[in-house]
């Protein structure tokens, strides 16, 4: 049997933060999150500085996730002011986050927050985030598959068009 251990008080799915550290070195980064002094609900650790920068009283907005399948969900966010959207699942480069609707901001940057887990800064106002996992190796295999059908078909099209009484695909017909 392993050892199981009960918070009492989890961090919710996603919450605002206006507080942030830049620790780039991994050591250094996990020292800090071990830290008894560090207060995750107050302050997140990034490897990088945010764009936009979070201000003080950001954190007073509220975020909250819906529409959510295996592979993407939407959080709505509202700040007052420039903040870090802290989401606590685990950080993975495949996910990607997109306005569902036009909002204040067009873009967003997903970044490694608290050395597992995933922030997004967003800028004042109401946001509607889509976030979804869109892995690269898909993409290619989706194109490596279009690219060969149009090879069978371009290959397939003009043998079957030869087999066709009366085509004049490919030379002329008999009896010209």
């Amino acid at each position: 049997g392993g050892i199981l251990h009960a918070f009492a008080d989890p961090l919710p799915r996603a919450l605002l933060l206006d507080r942030y550290s830049v620790v780039s070195e991994k050591e250094e980064r996990l020292k800090s999150l071990a830290d008894p002094a560090f207060r995750p609900r107050e302050r997140v650790i990034l490897e990088t500085e945010p764009n936009p920068k979070p201000v003080e009283g950001g954190a007073q907005g509220t975020a909250q996730v819906r529409d959510e399948t295996t592979d993407s969900f939407v959080v709505d966010v509202v700040t007052p002011g420039p903040a870090i959207l802290l989401i606590t699942d685990s950080y993975a480069s495949d996910w990607h986050a997109t306005p569902a609707v036009s909002g204040p901001q067009a873009q967003y940057e997903i970044l490694p927050a608290n050395h597992a887990l995933r922030a997004i800064p967003v800028v004042a106002g109401e946001h509607h985030i889509r976030l979804e996992y869109a892995p690269r190796s898909a993409s290619w295999g989706l194109a490596i598959s279009i690219v060969s059908v149009s090879v069978f078909l371009m290959a397939w099209i003009p043998l079957h068009l030869r087999a066709v009484p009366g085509s004049t695909f490919g030379g002329t017909r008999r009896g010209d």
